[in-house]
């Protein structure tokens, strides 16, 4: 949790842009990132169940925290690195 709340911050609170991982969390760069994209895909799906069920002010919260999970340029979402 810790990992994704650090990663919200501004990237001015980090030294170095080419070392975020490490100073984030011990764990691999992978598992970060399947640990994001696994967060993406229960937003999508809670967001879903939301329209599903009617609430549509609970599903507006849901797509605005996706909306923020997939910023603009981020490294985590993209197809591939080699684009």
């Amino acid at each position: 949790m810790w990992t994704s709340a650090k990663w919200a911050l501004p990237r001015l609170v980090l030294k170095k842009d080419t070392d975020i991982a490490s100073q984030l969390t011990d764990q691999f760069e992978g598992t970060v990132i399947r640990v994001f994209r696994r967060l993406q895909e229960l937003i999508r799906q809670m967001t879903a169940a939301a329209k599903a069920i009617g609430n549509s002010d609970l599903e507006q919260k849901f797509m605005r925290s996706l909306e923020m999970l997939e910023r603009q340029n981020s490294v985590i979402f993209c197809s591939s690195l080699y684009l």
